[in-house]
C-alpha cells in the first residue's frame, strides 16, 4: 500500500507539469484534488545576485 503513494519531488519538471495539467480537469464527473504548495522549484540566481555580480565587474 505504501508503494501506491506518490512522493512529490519539486525539482522534477515532468511531475510538476503532470500535476499542473490535472488542476481543473474533469474526467467523467470526477474532480481531482487541487494541488497546492511548491509544485516546481528551480535553483537560479536572484536579481540581486546578478546585479551585484555586474557591479563588481
Amino acid at each position: 500500500m505504501l508503494n501506491d503513494l506518490w512522493i512529490h519531488d519539486e525539482k522534477d519538471k515532468t511531475k510538476a507539469n503532470l500535476i499542473s495539467r490535472c488542476f481543473d480537469t474533469n474526467f467523467e464527473g470526477v474532480h481531482f484534488p487541487r494541488p497546492f504548495g511548491v509544485i516546481y522549484a528551480e535553483e537560479r540566481p536572484t536579481y540581486d545576485d546578478i546585479l551585484s555580480h555586474q557591479m563588481e565587474k
